[in-house]
């Protein structure tokens, strides 16, 4: 049950241009010109605790124990539960890396004004 629904949690506050086949069906594309004023994109990962900011390393951490799981127990789960919960790790590791995209600058927070 905690791997079904664990992806489902995390994709919930997923931010950017969200995919089509997303299962968190209430949520819609939302702070797509983050970044911007630094001329760099930083849509994508997932807002933290309800509102519009994203904490790098919250979200490392979730990224971090989400991917031990799946090297941990993915042999053992539904081949579905174990794309979403590799969906999910690639949505915050894509916008983790865009946060060290630009030389001599690392970007830890983001938020929408």
């Amino acid at each position: 049950m905690a791997h079904s629904t664990s992806p489902q949690n995390v994709m919930a506050p997923g931010q950017g241009y969200l995919p089509q086949d997303q299962r968190v069906t209430w949520r819609a594309n939302s702070g797509l010109s983050d970044g911007w004023s630094y001329n760099t994109d930083l849509t994508g990962g997932y807002y933290d605790a309800g509102d519009n900011v994203k904490f790098g390393f919250p979200m490392a951490f979730t990224t971090t124990m989400l991917s031990w799981s799946v090297i941990e127990f993915g042999d053992s789960m539904p081949p579905n539960e174990l794309r979403n919960s590799l969906v999910a790790v690639r949505w915050a590791t894509d916008y983790l890396l865009k946060t060290v995209s630009q030389p001599d600058r690392i970007f830890v927070q983001a938020h929408f004004n």
